[in-house]
């Protein structure tokens, strides 16, 4: 059985795998209706901006590791955050768009 703090890294993850593999069923799944990232709110405007920015892009990688996750923030068992280092690499268009 996998802990809580297992489960989190994986769904980092399976972000990262979503991102370079272009899967945006697959992230619309994972993020909730009020997603917030990449600047912007709301999991679609999210999703769109990412899709936006990857597609001007060729094969991408993202690599990720140093994970902290801290669970049960302020007490409650229901909240966690994490910090993970990624190590992004974002070809040119010009290059076959196939996963790094």
């Amino acid at each position: 059985m996998m802990s809580d703090r297992d489960r989190i890294i994986e769904r980092l993850a399976d972000v990262a795998t979503a991102l370079d593999t272009r899967d945006w069923a697959g992230l619309r799944e994972m993020f909730t209706e009020t997603a917030n990232g990449y600047g912007a709110a709301g999991r679609e405007q999210v999703i769109q901006t990412v899709r936006d920015h990857l597609g001007g892009c060729g094969p991408s990688q993202h690599l990720l590791g140093n994970h902290r996750v801290h669970l049960a923030l302020e007490g409650n068992e229901d909240r966690a955050k994490s910090l993970t280092y990624a190590r992004v690499l974002h070809l040119g268009a010009w290059v076959s768009n196939t996963p790094v």
